[in-house]
């Protein structure tokens, strides 16, 4: 029986085998323990989180879904009241693993491949060498910048410089 919701969403699930939560990528269900201990494995050893089952990429949302996820001790029957604070630790467990995983990747980065920060969000961004302009990660953020230099080309000739392998922080 899977619980009311999006159809997109990871959903709470019942089934003969399992009561757990099926992956929205792959639509395998885990237990939270087991997905918990699966998703720690593969972090600890700077993998990415990957399904146990099938190896298929494990989505973000889905991870915050399972792991924060917690029916209240007042409505136990209920898949609609949750209370977030009891599993705060190992949602931060993973965080903390997400992290160090990024600064592994910045330490072994291929050759082509840089990293800058972007100089109005602060988000690091890798991106590769071979294309002239790349997108900041953060989905917030507008700007696209020169895979040279890291900046934001604000004016038709800084677009042209860059794309020139003469950028505008070279010209100044």
């Amino acid at each position: 029986r899977q619980s009311e919701g999006k159809p997109n969403q990871t959903a709470l699930t019942e089934t003969s085998i399992v009561i757990g939560w099926r992956l929205t990528l792959c639509g395998c269900a885990f237990c939270r323990q087991c997905f918990l201990n699966s998703v720690q494995m593969k972090m600890k050893h700077y993998g990415k989180a990957m399904c146990q089952r099938c190896g298929t990429s494990i989505l973000a949302s889905d991870c915050e879904n399972i792991i924060k996820f917690k029916r209240s001790k007042q409505n136990e029957s209920s898949h609609t009241s949750f209370c977030f604070d009891p599993y705060n630790a190992d949602w931060n467990r993973l965080a903390v693993m997400s992290i160090a995983n990024f600064c592994y990747d910045i330490e072994n980065m291929d050759p082509g491949k840089k990293c800058h920060t972007c100089l109005d969000c602060r988000t690091v961004t890798i991106h590769k060498t071979n294309r002239p302009f790349f997108y900041c990660r953060n989905n917030k953020c507008p700007n696209i910048m020169c895979s040279i230099c890291g900046n934001v080309p604000l004016s038709s000739d800084d677009i042209e410089a860059c794309r020139k392998k003469n950028c505008a922080i070279n010209r100044y």
